[in-house]
Parts: structure tokens; sequence; C-alpha cells
């Protein structure tokens, strides 16, 4: 065979294998974009037909995507000339090398099967798994996403989950609580369980607090001078203004007291 029918050959050849990439690329990308448009228009539709129950439009949307992206794989695979049998070979041979290495995953996957169907928690409640307390945010395929009363984001595998005991405190009355945060700096002599007691009793008066959150107070640091402290409390956003005012002329008052009390 001379050079030229070589050369012929070699373009023959490289013009069907770059014929085969972009065939590939093309599935690839209409793949991704049908993956996209589908989840958004499932969640939609499911959204609304299950009255904006979220926790499930977003499993199925997010299920459905995920078919649609194995199907455009092996379709981007054919297109570079692997025989689909040999693909379901390759899979069903590796399928249980699979399944052992992301068990975790597939376990996961399998707790929110469990989760979508048991509904023991929905978007907005406020749940406690193990040692976490959250307002729930979203159960996607693997995980479960809460939100603390700090503003953390937890994410929770599934499986974790639905193997846990789960504490459901019903639907999330902190969508419309706001946290408030007062930043102190104290004296050294400063008695901290003093102050805790004062502050007990004086939520204890003020109807606006959310009694069930309680309060907290930290330590954050130790200057020269001072103690630098923070206390913490959960009110009602509507009466956000009023109770910030009574709370600080209450905690005006509790330190003013213990100073004295130091005083004297």
């Amino acid at each position: 065979m001379d050079s030229q029918a070589l050369l012929s050959k070699a373009l023959s050849t490289g013009e069907l294998l770059g014929l085969a990439i972009l065939k590939a690329i093309v599935i690839l990308i209409v793949g991704l974009y049908l993956a996209r448009i589908v989840k958004k228009r499932i969640f939609h539709v499911v959204n609304k037909a299950t009255n904006n129950d979220e926790i499930l439009a977003n499993f199925i949307s997010q299920a459905a995507s995920a078919i649609i992206l194995v199907i455009a794989g092996i379709a981007v695979l054919s297109a570079l000339g692997v025989q689909i049998a040999s693909i379901i070979a390759l899979l069903g041979t590796i399928g249980v090398a699979i399944a052992l290495a992301l068990k975790n995953s597939l376990s996961s996957v399998a707790g929110g099967i469990i989760l979508i169907v048991l509904r023991p928690y929905k978007k907005g409640d406020t749940i406690k798994i193990g040692g976490t307390e959250g307002v729930v945010q979203a159960i996607n395929l693997f995980t479960t996403i809460l939100k603390t009363d700090d503003g953390k984001i937890v994410t929770m595998p599934n499986n974790a989950a639905a193997n846990s005991t789960i504490i459901n405190s019903g639907v999330n009355e902190i969508l419309s609580i706001e946290e408030v945060t007062y930043n102190l700096k104290l004296p050294y002599e400063t008695n901290l369980d003093s102050i805790k007691e004062n502050l007990k009793a004086t939520l204890a008066t003020l109807k606006n607090v959310v009694q069930e959150k309680g309060y907290k107070v930290d330590i954050t640091s130790f200057e020269e001078d001072y103690v630098a402290a923070s206390i913490k409390i959960w009110c009602d956003k509507l009466e956000l203004d009023q109770t910030k005012e009574a709370l600080s002329s209450a905690l005006k008052h509790i330190l003013q007291e213990e100073y004295i009390k130091h005083k004297g």
C-alpha cells in the first residue's frame, strides 16, 4: 500500500472519528440541556400538583434529571462506537463493584425514598436527628439539608436520617423568628450565674420572646480589662423593635443591679 493510500485511509478514519466525536458532543450538550429543562418542568408540575410540596417535587425532579443524564451518557458512548450490548454487559460486570464502592451513596438514595414515602418531616419543620436540631430546607437524592438556629447549614446523609430517631416539633415557627444578639463587656468580677437567673426571669415576662428557644449566654473572649460576652434570644419578627427595646431596658437594669451588688 503506497503512501497516498495510507494518507487517504488516515483522512477517512480521522473524518469518521471527528464526526463521531462531534456527534457525541452534540448528544452530551442536548442531554445536559434536557436534564436541566426536565428537572425545572417536573419540579413546577409536581409542586403545583401537590400544593407546593417542594421536597417531593425536588426529589422527583432530581431523579428524572439523573435518569436523563444516564441515558445521555449511554448515547454518547454509543456515538463513539461502543456497542450498547457491550455497555450493558460492562455495567453488569462492574455493577457489584460500583454498588460496594458507592454503598453509602446508594443507601442515602434509598433513605431518601423512605423519607419521601413515610414523610416523617417536610420542608419548614423543626426536627432533631441525633444531636442535630434545625429547620428542614430540602430532601435531595442523597442528603437532607437543615438550617440551625445560628444560621448554619447542616448536610445530613439520608440513610443517617432514615435510620435515626427523629423528633419533629411540627411546622417551623422559626421562619417568623428573629435572632437577637447583645454583645456585652463585663468586669471580671461579674457574676454570670446571677445574670443568667435574672435574665431567665425577665424573659418569662416578655410575651414576644419565643420561650421554647430559651436563651444563650456565652463568653466570647477574655480581654485585659473585661470579659466579652454575648446574649442571644429569639423573638417574633413582627414585634422585633418593641421586644428589643424592652429587653435592652431589662438588661440595663440587670447589669446595674449586679454592679450595685458588687460595689455594695
